[in-house]
């Protein structure tokens, strides 16, 4: 019967990319195209090579088996996620990705290159400090984090400053994106991906590496992935396994780093590839029916977004904060070993309400990304949505994988923040926003175009004469605007 359901769940997938396509607004920078590759990959085409080559190690470190039925009710789940989110990003994202290149676009751009010193020198030391902190603990193997009721938390110091290497990200590919994407552009995102990698940890960069993709395939007018895509993905992935498999010690060793502590995750050795945690997500949703309500008694009834309230506050201000969320009806620790777990967006609706959970959650993530979609693909596409969407897409597939709006929340004020302080300092500067560069190119004639003087006063100030001054600067000098 598993098997019947199985294939069902192709064929409800199938369906599904046809609605989309027959949609007219099929392109990467959709959110439906980037769920529908997430769904794809780890509830369609995984479940099937787990039951072929029958893999249960995650039923075993997790210490729970599943029945037929359970595992029935997790496939028939995320299938009814994946409608219900399909259809409402469908609703409110309903607008064809037309990419609006105008000169306004290509001078404000290089205006904004003046920002990026004084946000670079705000992000980048605090960042590297944040992530030499972590290459030190990861070398020596002393941490200041540890595991507690399945979370981890920092025993000293400040969460805050430990994430601040996620400030990295942005700032790699914003640095690209500004300088067109020449070599010396990428030399960033290198060094971050490799001293990254070499921690063990692969999630930033796996991130880094997708948000430069969209700021690339944004430039380039790129709507659908070509080989590319599919080669750059090929390669992320088997550099995520290599380094997922020893956690960074062979990267260390190849970078000559201090190399003390191995931090090798003994139980990858021996693995495949498709069989351990990293894209276990059917087994996550798998363990969350087994719980939930069969063994809970309760669901938890969106109570655990209440963690958005608690999270801000520092645990070193508050002693006593609650570990997750502040009300918790339901201690997954009772039901097994769910170590690390990630339970999806419809695991997490099915924690929260059952079935009207899933439907409500995933129809909730699909209404508000269509309209975060609108909001890029329908609007004017300026410096300020274009770099706020571009570093914000790639944290979809964290939401997606982990299910739960505080780690979006979590993670994404560090992505977005750089391209928030970069707006700052272009009104603490006095430049001159898309709006105004919009009227004055429109304004422009002919002859004050050929007569405009780059010397002819002061290119910053808060006067209206001073803009004007800016804006023809950068429209008029050979190579600017390109």
């Amino acid at each position: 019967m598993y098997e019947v359901i199985l294939a069902l769940s192709v064929v409800v997938y199938l369906a599904v990319v046809a609605m989309y396509v027959r949609s007219g607004v099929v392109s990467i920078f959709h959110p439906v195209f980037i769920y529908l590759v997430f769904h794809g990959f780890v509830f369609v085409v995984r479940p099937i090579i787990v039951d072929v080559m029958g893999y249960d190690f995650i039923y075993t470190i997790y210490q729970f088996r599943p029945s037929v039925t359970d595992r029935i009710t997790a496939l028939i789940a995320t299938n009814v996620g994946l409608v219900a989110f399909t259809f409402f990003c469908l609703r409110t994202g309903n607008v064809p990705m037309i990419f609006r290149d105008t000169p306004a676009q290509r001078v404000e751009r290089n205006i904004l290159r003046r920002t990026l010193p004084a946000m670079l020198l705000i992000c980048v030391p605090l960042g590297l400090y944040s992530l030499m902190t972590v290459v030190d603990s990861v070398t020596s193997g002393v941490s200041t984090m540890v595991m507690k009721n399945g979370y981890r938390l920092n025993t000293t110091g400040s969460g805050y400053l430990t994430d601040a290497m996620l400030l990295l990200v942005p700032v790699c590919s914003l640095f690209a994106w500004y300088f067109r994407f020449r070599l010396y552009a990428f030399m960033p995102l290198v060094v971050f991906f490799l001293v990254k990698a070499s921690t063990g940890g692969r999630g930033a960069f796996v991130i880094a590496a997708v948000s430069a993709a969209y700021f690339y395939f944004y430039d380039k007018k790129i709507r659908l992935p070509g080989v590319r895509l599919v080669v750059l993905a090929a390669v992320v992935g088997i550099f995520f396994n290599f380094v997922g498999q020893d956690r960074g010690y062979a990267l260390r060793e190849t970078l000559g780093m201090k190399n003390e502590y191995a931090n090798i995750n003994e139980g990858g050795s021996g693995r495949d590839f498709f069989e351990g945690m990293d894209f276990a997500s059917m087994e996550y949703v798998e363990f969350v029916i087994y719980v939930v309500p069969q063994r809970s008694g309760t669901y938890d009834y969106f109570l655990a977004n209440l963690q958005l309230l608690t999270e801000p506050i520092p645990r070193a201000l508050w002693p006593g904060k609650p570990i997750g969320a502040p009300i918790q009806l339901i201690d997954y620790l009772k039901y097994g070993n769910p170590m690390g777990i990630s339970v999806t967006l419809p695991g997490a609706g099915w924690f929260e309400l059952g079935w009207v959970g899933v439907i409500f959650w995933c129809g909730l993530w699909g209404w508000a990304l269509g309209r975060f979609y609108r909001w890029f693909a329908g609007g004017p596409q300026d410096a300020f949505t274009v770099s706020f969407y571009m570093v914000s897409l790639p944290v979809l597939l964290v939401g997606f994988r982990d299910g739960a709006l505080i780690t979006v929340v979590r993670q994404g004020v560090f992505y977005v923040a750089p391209v928030i302080m970069m707006m700052g300092i272009r009104k603490a500067l006095h430049l001159p926003s898309f709006a105004q560069i919009q009227a004055s190119l429109a304004n422009r004639t002919v002859e004050q175009a050929q007569t405009a003087s780059v010397a002819s006063g002061p290119l910053y100030g808060p006067g209206k004469a001073n803009r004007m001054r800016l804006i023809n600067a950068m429209a008029n000098t050979p190579g600017r605007v390109v």
